[in-house]
């Protein structure tokens, strides 16, 4: 007898679009640092070294560099686009399953990005 195996990412909550630090080392370096949130942190307890703290917040450390601040504000706008592009194959995934009967899938791939005012490019200098 053979079986199916079937895998499926699925998603139960929210993506938070996260905050950015752009971080100027020298004229043409530029570090960006994603702000991390208070349930990821358990992730880097034994790496203390890939936090940073800023104003009281904490980001994971230098998670790309750039020879511009053009280049690595042009890097931050593309993240949240993909991550926006995500948001709606997924919502148009969801509606087509949906229509198609699988109301048992209802609430269980739903999820959005964060409404709230979080698109925003911090500077350091």
């Amino acid at each position: 007898m053979k079986t199916k195996h079937m895998k499926a990412l699925i998603l139960t909550r929210e993506i938070n679009v996260p905050d950015y630090l752009i971080q100027k080392v020298s004229d043409n370096n530029f570090l960006i640092h994603r702000e991390l949130e208070a349930n990821e942190l358990h992730y880097y307890e034994n790496e203390k070294d890939r936090i940073l703290d800023y104003k009281g917040q904490k980001f994971l450390v230098s998670i790309n560099s750039f020879d511009s601040l053009e280049e690595a504000e042009k890097a931050i706008l593309e993240y949240w686009s993909v991550i926006k592009m995500m948001d709606i194959k997924v919502r148009s995934k969801t509606n087509k399953l949906l229509s198609n009967g699988s109301t048992h899938l209802k609430g269980v791939l739903t999820h959005g990005i964060s409404k709230s005012a979080r698109n925003t490019v911090r500077k350091s200098s």
